[in-house]
């Protein structure tokens, strides 16, 4: 299981602007591509008669202003050489002008 650190070197290494829960609103600065991370709500458990593991899941949000194709498949390619398993989601955000491609991933905290 990979840890929030672990997500946070592999978001840094892949090069474009990120947060944790949300840029300042006053920030005119920032254009997609960007990524925001934000924890669930709720923390999830596996365990059997052995050992358990408990983590967090993770919404790993890419926003783009048009879907980019290539640069989802660069970060998947980069969460799978980090052994990062993932569920993708895309929305587009309408009244923001934005697409949302969102990889649910667990981590440790």
């Amino acid at each position: 299981m990979n840890s929030l650190k672990d997500l946070a070197e592999l978001l840094d290494a892949f090069g474009l602007p990120w947060a944790n829960g949300g840029f300042r609103d006053d920030d005119e600065s920032l254009a997609p591509p960007y990524i925001d991370i934000e924890a669930g709500y709720g923390e999830a458990l596996s365990a059997d008669n052995t050992g358990w593991c408990r983590w967090m899941p993770y919404d790993v949000a890419l926003y783009v202003r048009e879907r980019d194709y290539e640069l989802e498949k660069r970060f998947e390619a980069a969460l799978d050489a980090a052994d990062f398993n993932y569920v993708k989601t895309v929305t587009s955000l309408d009244g923001d002008e934005l697409i949302e491609t969102a990889y649910e991933v667990g981590v440790t905290e």
